[in-house]
């Protein structure tokens, strides 16, 4: 698909005005549902991926269509003005040729990406994909009873999304920095409030609404299995993973929440 047949339909349909682009166990679905229960946003529930998986398989009337549904189900209890976007976590690794259709189709739009430590996140992603009922069933069991080359392998592969510095550079390459914000996972899990707050700010959204209807300021979501992390994974990853942590501290420079700019 073109980027003039895109522009050339972009008149009467509905866009978002927010993307969270990742990356998966990130705590993306945590800030998808607790926006979608603030009174003045919309969310698609579901993972649209259309500009990573979908962008060649559906037209972007379809893409449009997803938002016009979801506004029509929810406007009636939402308040006015509101706001509408979508969580698609492989939005992250989507190479630069196609941020840059992002950003001809959505110049203005307001992105969150939410961080995590590499280690920790590729280790909550083989847990969730091990334990998936016809996967466990093809493998063994879970993670735990994975071969560990099979595992390694995993990781191995799914690596690029644990580089948080490529990804960052890849949108701030193409969107002004300022419209990208930064959240750790870390943080919004020990400070939903802040984490969820500084998300509203970069919409331009207040922030004395009345967090009570908001449940996901109280709860996680899609935590995943807890299983403890073997002490020859965690050696594996940390190989897997040294220059990629680091520049990821850096970047973040000890704080939970940052603007891509800074």
């Amino acid at each position: 698909m073109s980027i003039d047949s895109l522009e050339g339909a972009a008149g009467p349909l509905r866009y978002p005005d927010f993307l969270i682009i990742g990356a998966p166990k990130c705590g993306t679905s945590w800030l998808q549902g607790a926006l979608g229960q603030h009174p003045n946003v919309i969310v698609v529930p579901d993972e649209i991926e259309y500009f990573s998986s979908n962008f060649k398989k559906q037209p972007i009337e379809w893409y449009s269509s997803q938002f016009e549904a979801q506004v029509r189900e929810d406007a009636p209890r939402k308040a006015t003005p509101f706001l509408v976007g979508e969580k698609s976590a492989r939005y992250c690794s989507v190479p630069p040729d196609r941020i840059r259709i992002v950003h001809r189709l959505l110049p203005d739009i307001r992105l969150v990406m939410m961080t995590r430590d590499p280690v920790d996140r590729h280790w909550a992603h083989a847990k969730q994909y091990f334990s998936k009922p016809r996967i466990a069933e093809k493998e063994g069991g879970d993670v735990l009873t994975v071969r560990r080359e099979r595992l390694f392998d995993f990781m191995t592969r799914s690596r690029f999304l644990g580089n948080f510095a490529t990804m960052i550079g890849n949108w701030t390459a193409v969107y002004p920095p300022g419209q990208l914000l930064l959240v750790s996972q870390e943080f919004a899990a020990a400070n939903p409030r802040d984490a969820y707050d500084a998300v509203l700010t970069h919409f331009g959204l207040p922030t004395d609404y009345d967090p009570e209807p908001i449940r996901l300021l109280r709860k996680k979501r899609n935590s995943g299995p807890t299983i403890e992390m073997p002490a020859d994974v965690r050696e594996f990853l940390e190989k897997l993973f040294p220059v990629e942590r680091q520049e990821l501290r850096a970047l973040m420079a000890g704080q939970g929440v940052i603007q891509a700019s800074r």
